[in-house]
């Protein structure tokens, strides 16, 4: 039983070892359905990657935002992100996105932050300031 839970604990060692992963601050725009300023982000598998925000609305405790990527870029860009809290230890993986970019490809994502705990009871759904308290980041995960 114990060399078969030795194995089982190397293997998962091994498996996440491949993994590496950081978290980029986002910045969002004053207002709701306006484009933040783009960030360049140097991606841990030597990519870059130009990233911007739009506040679209909030519901409950899940704000939502469409993310924009451009590769930057001169070799493709596979990572796995999710928008998390800015001090968030790190992701559910069922909640992620692949973003698989060639050079100089754009695309748009429409991404939650989820369980943002603020009182939203009272705001109105467009009130970006409520999620933008909640410190939402971009979270990637490298395979």
């Amino acid at each position: 039983m114990k060399k078969l839970l030795l194995k089982c604990s190397l293997f998962t060692l091994l498996l996440f070892a491949a993994y590496t992963s950081h978290a980029q601050q986002l910045v969002l725009a004053a207002e709701a359905d306006i484009w933040g300023e783009p960030q360049k982000i140097n991606l841990t598998g030597g990519g870059i990657i130009q990233l911007r925000t739009k506040f679209l609305k909030h519901y409950g405790t899940t704000c939502v935002f469409e993310v924009e990527f451009t590769n930057m870029g001169t070799k493709p860009v596979k990572e796995t992100c999710q928008m998390v809290s800015n001090n968030s230890s790190g992701m559910y993986t069922h909640w992620a996105s692949d973003i698989r970019l060639a050079p100089g490809e754009i695309a748009v994502y429409q991404m939650e932050k989820r369980e943002c705990k603020i009182n939203m009871k009272k705001s109105k759904q467009k009130d970006i300031t409520k999620c933008a308290a909640c410190a939402p980041a971009m979270y990637f995960l490298k395979k």
